[in-house]
């Protein structure tokens, strides 16, 4: 049988005996000296180290509030379709960022007289052309 060891009306350890008597015994002897228990009693289902026996009335100790596990927001994985959508957005948006760069780095080029216009790429003389003939016509609106 499960037996409580009792301090001040709290069950502070258990252990199991073949009778009550005997665990009355180990008490009498001071087996639970060092913890200086009151007593013992028989331990009824469901009730442990925590809970309370007042006058023969076993209390549950209060349990505290446990917050069950939200469930993460899932997101929905994206269909075959947005996702080559998604692809052939930033492959585009790759594209341009790179005929930018091209541009402004042959303009750069151009306009240092390292390279001649005609030796740029054909996909990038028309853009290139237009960038120095922009860069041309802000520095005659400053002055310069």
């Amino acid at each position: 049988m499960n037996i409580a060891i009792i301090k001040e009306n709290e069950v502070i350890n258990a252990a199991v005996f073949d009778d009550i008597e005997t665990a009355r015994q180990f008490h009498e002897m001071g087996v639970w000296a060092e913890s200086a228990a009151d007593g013992v009693a028989e331990l009824p289902d469901g009730f442990g180290i925590g809970d309370s026996y007042l006058g023969g009335e076993w209390v549950k100790k209060p349990q505290p509030e446990i917050d069950e596990p939200q469930e993460p927001e899932t997101v929905p994985e994206p269909s075959l379709e947005e996702k080559v959508a998604q692809l052939e957005k930033e492959i585009s948006e790759l594209k341009k960022s790179n005929a930018e760069f091209q541009t402004d780095f042959y303009m750069r080029l151009v306009s240092k007289d390292i390279i001649d216009i005609e030796k740029i790429p054909d996909n990038l003389k028309e853009n290139v052309t237009l960038e120095i003939n922009k860069t041309v016509d802000v520095k005659k609106n400053e002055g310069g």
